[in-house]
């Protein structure tokens, strides 16, 4: 989360980390330093919940069809064990 981008500012960063890190950078114009410090501290006392739900290999498709329906909320995570 970038707080408080100046017009005209960038944001650089690497795009094959963004990609296997699966991360996504949002920004606003407003805000100030004691807002990051804030949103950080929210994100380590565990206020802010990313849902996610953790299937086997062989539910991959009930997943993709979850998806074209647009009935997913937050992640689903594959695990091949399963």
């Amino acid at each position: 989360m970038a707080i408080g981008m100046p017009a005209g500012a960038y944001l650089l960063t690497p795009v094959f980390e963004l990609v296997v890190r699966m991360i996504t950078i949002k920004g606003s114009y407003v805000g100030n330093r004691r807002d990051t410090t804030e949103a950080i501290d929210f994100f380590r006392r565990g206020l802010i919940k990313a849902p996610y739900k953790t299937v086997g290999l062989s539910e991959l498709q009930m997943v993709y069809d979850l998806m074209n329906q647009g009935k997913i909320v937050g992640r689903y995570v594959v695990d091949t064990s399963r």
